[in-house]
């Protein structure tokens, strides 16, 4: 499998699990539409300063995103409950509607199975 099939893989699945399009995606990352519908149809890769404002924004490792096989990057990358709902407020800041899915769903939807539950840190006391 090639690496522009896996990243435009994983780009659909990005912009699936937050239901934006490649336009909604330039509006909030500034990233030329032209260069995102390259990117889906596998014609051109991303430059560094793209892709590096692709995951700040989307809170996604650069590594996983261009070349993790996609159910992985679905689960341990999307799946991340608490890394949705922060994409989704900068996305909600800036006009976005709510999915009408929640975050489990979505990658259940996706993977065919629930992304496990994180247990939160707790800081041992002295």
């Amino acid at each position: 499998m090639s690496g522009r099939y896996t990243f435009a893989r994983n780009l659909k699945a990005l912009l699936g699990v937050h239901a934006i399009t490649a336009r909604r995606a330039f509006e909030l990352t500034e990233i030329s539409p032209n260069n995102l519908s390259a990117w889906l149809t596998e014609t051109r890769e991303p430059s560094l300063g793209s892709m590096e404002k692709l995951t700040e924004f989307f809170e996604v490792d650069t590594f996983a995103l261009l070349s993790q096989d996609t159910a992985l990057f679905v689960r341990d990358q999307l799946g991340d409950v608490e890394r949705f709902e922060r994409v989704e407020a900068k996305i909600r800041s800036q006009g976005k509607v709510v999915p009408l899915k929640e975050p489990g769903e979505l990658v259940k939807d996706m993977t065919g199975e629930l992304p496990k539950a994180r247990r939160p840190r707790t800081t041992r006391k002295g």
